[in-house]
């Protein structure tokens, strides 16, 4: 008897202990910032950069050669050249969870297959180059999604100046050519006549002794990519 309390004691005494509570494990979310209306040539941007995912995928319908996905999948653009509906489906992966979402973009506005860039009036002579850049893109009817992007491969080997990456004249010019083939692909000869007439303004800036340090590259650089984005997002 003695020992039977003995034993209902210890039990009632000794309990078992609470188990540390885990952590969350974060899931895969797409979290989508685009518009939902746009019209024929305009540049529409997409942002899933406040999504959590470790990889993405993009799936247009119906697809057209006026759609770039970059920066890992979590920023895309695109322009239609007539109007409609246009389907995006997006997929995300993170820590062995999954998130797909939908969204729908509609295009208003006159169809033309022709239609690739607005209309630009010449700058006056000695505007900066980057009034220039535009205009070449619109006498060559580059698109401005593709503007868009060659901006961005501009503005990254600025910023590889910056970080001390690239510090020979040599070096900045290959890592430049790389970086505008990598982002425009297959669309990279159409750019030529546009990319030669920036060619002759850096070999002019450099015949003058103005493109001499690493510091003069990179402003100039950056000048380039200012005025392909204000082509990218001219309406």
């Amino acid at each position: 008897m003695v020992a039977a309390l003995s034993f209902c004691f210890l039990a009632n005494t000794y309990r078992t202990p609470k188990l540390r509570q885990q952590e969350p494990v974060s899931v895969a979310e797409i979290v989508l910032n685009a518009p939902k209306k746009a019209e024929v040539g305009e540049l529409v941007r997409f942002d899933l950069t406040g999504s959590t995912g470790q990889a993405y995928k993009w799936l247009m319908v119906p697809a057209t050669v006026d759609f770039e996905v970059f920066c890992e999948g979590q920023l895309t653009v695109f322009s239609a050249r007539k109007p409609g509906t246009y389907m995006f489906i997006i997929g995300c992966a993170h820590n062995g969870t999954i998130d797909i979402v939908t969204h729908i973009v509609t295009i208003t506005g006159p169809s033309n297959p022709d239609i690739y860039s607005p209309e630009i009036v010449e700058p006056a002579e000695g505007s900066s180059l980057d009034k220039w850049i535009p205009y070449w893109c619109s006498i060559n009817k580059r698109p401005q999604a593709e503007a868009d992007l060659l901006a961005s491969s501009f503005n990254n080997v600025a910023a590889q100046i910056a970080a001390q990456v690239l510090q020979q004249p040599t070096e900045i010019i290959q890592a430049t050519a790389d970086a505008n083939r990598a982002a425009l692909g297959k669309s990279l000869p159409g750019w030529k006549p546009v990319l030669r007439q920036i060619q002759v303004e850096i070999r002019a800036q450099a015949d003058q002794g103005e493109l001499t340090t690493p510091e003069q590259h990179r402003k100039l650089w950056i000048k380039i990519a200012e005025g392909l984005r204000a082509y990218a997002t001219l309406k």
